[in-house]
């Protein structure tokens, strides 16, 4: 089976674009193990399309800047926003709690400890999971000026200095 390097969606061999993001397909190569390529959306399970993926490994690499005038920004816009829409539906439900879905996800926190170097592909998925859970106060700060991820730093220290203490005794 073949997939669009751009966009993750399975393709035939005979076509020459992608049928869901038009993206050219005349380097496509049949994928040994018959899975969508690394970082596609469709090998994974989050909301960010491969554009939007591919998007932001070029913005960190330092290959393209982060311009509100690109195609790629506004692929971004648009998943992040779809991304908040899906937990704006979440948040309806007063008894969901973020973190039991996450540890419920047969998560393990321990993975944040290992070298990175070590990781299998499950575990930098898990790992990913938990950066993102513990980077949702410095997004939320960025995006309204405030300084409620400093506080919750400083909570946290404080919590892990009890923690650390009731171990000792």
């Amino acid at each position: 089976m073949l997939y669009c390097p751009n966009c993750g969606g399975q393709v035939k061999e005979e076509h020459h674009y992608c049928g869901q993001c038009g993206y050219p397909l005349a380097d496509v190569d049949d994928e040994a193990d018959g899975m969508p390529p690394t970082g596609t959306a469709a090998s994974r399970q989050g909301f960010l399309s491969g554009r939007s993926l591919q998007y932001l490994a070029d913005v960190r690499n330092g290959e393209q800047e982060l311009d509100s005038e690109t195609v790629g920004y506004s692929n971004l816009s648009r998943d992040v926003g779809a991304g908040l829409a899906d937990f704006a539906k979440v948040a309806l439900v007063a008894d969901v709690n973020l973190l039991a879905l996450v540890l419920d996800n047969n998560s393990d926190a321990a993975v944040l400890g290992e070298d990175v170097d070590q990781l299998n592909r499950w575990q930098a998925h898990e790992r990913m999971m938990w950066m993102g859970l513990l980077r949702v106060p410095k997004l939320y700060d960025r995006a309204f000026g405030t300084e409620w991820d400093s506080e919750f730093s400083e909570r946290l220290k404080e919590l892990s200095g009890k923690a650390v203490a009731f171990h000792e005794e």
